[in-house]
């Protein structure tokens, strides 16, 4: 992940790109495991909108979400 340096304090934005086989899984229930486990690794996950998307003729999608760090600012 490619990032600006920042300040202790600044909101920081991400963009996280994911190609992988999805180990014969359909697209669909790879995304349904993906947001049963983001919960569990951020604290107060929270998807603020989700969306199914084709890329280059295969399934993809968009995820927009926030989460809360160690300190309890949000990311």
């Amino acid at each position: 992940m490619v990032e600006p340096a920042r300040g202790e304090d600044d909101v920081r934005a991400s963009l996280v790109l994911t190609v992988l086989d999805t180990g014969g899984r359909s697209f669909r229930d790879w995304q349904n495991g993906t947001e049963g486990l983001l919960p569990q690794e951020l604290r107060d996950y929270l998807v603020l909108d989700l969306h199914t998307v084709e890329v280059d003729g295969r399934p993809g999608g968009t995820r927009l979400a926030h989460h809360l760090d160690e300190r309890g600012r949000a990311w």
